[in-house]
Order: C-alpha cells, then sequence, then structure tokens
C-alpha cells in the first residue's frame, strides 16, 4: 500500500500539474488572439510600432562616450567584457 500511495501522489500530482499548465497555456493563446480582435490592420501597426518605440534604446558605447582622453580611457575600460568578467569574479568570491 506503501508503494501505490507514493506512485499515485507523484504520478497524479505530475499529471495534474501537467494538465494544469496545459490548461493556462491554452487560454494565454486564446487571450493573445483575443486581444488584437476588433483592430484594423492600421491599428494593429501602430500598437507594433509603440511596442517598438518603448523597447527602443541607443548604443551606450557610441552615444556616452567622453571627449577628454582619461575619461575616454576609463570608459574603454568599464566598458570592457574583460573589466565585466573581473567584476562578476570579485561578486562570486564576496559570496563564497
Amino acid at each position: 500500500m506503501y508503494w501505490y500511495y507514493v506512485l499515485f501522489i507523484f504520478i497524479g500530482s505530475f499529471f495534474f500539474l501537467n494538465f494544469f499548465i496545459g490548461v493556462l497555456f491554452l487560454k494565454f493563446n486564446e487571450a493573445r488572439k483575443n486581444e488584437r480582435k476588433g483592430f484594423t490592420d492600421d491599428d494593429i501597426g501602430w500598437q507594433d510600432v509603440q511596442k517598438l518605440i518603448l523597447t527602443a534604446e541607443p548604443e551606450y558605447e557610441t552615444t556616452n562616450v567622453p571627449k577628454n582622453a582619461v575619461l575616454k580611457q576609463f570608459h574603454d575600460l568599464v566598458s570592457s567584457a574583460n573589466f565585466e568578467k573581473f567584476i562578476m569574479m570579485c561578486i562570486v568570491l564576496n559570496i563564497v
């Protein structure tokens, strides 16, 4: 009876969890389809442009480069991938 109960709990919970997630995905897809219902192609295009504007960001390394030579060297240092790795190692070592 013990093994039956354990298997029933594990298999049953796994089945119901997958069933629940499947229903969530189904409802999410239906809601996403209904989200654009009733809009014209122009409205949908306008929404897409607005989403693009909200997510657009200028490239930091080309827009904020200082004119001063010393500041430019520091900018290049802190913008490099090696500096990022060094800082990450310091954080990990601090955690350890």
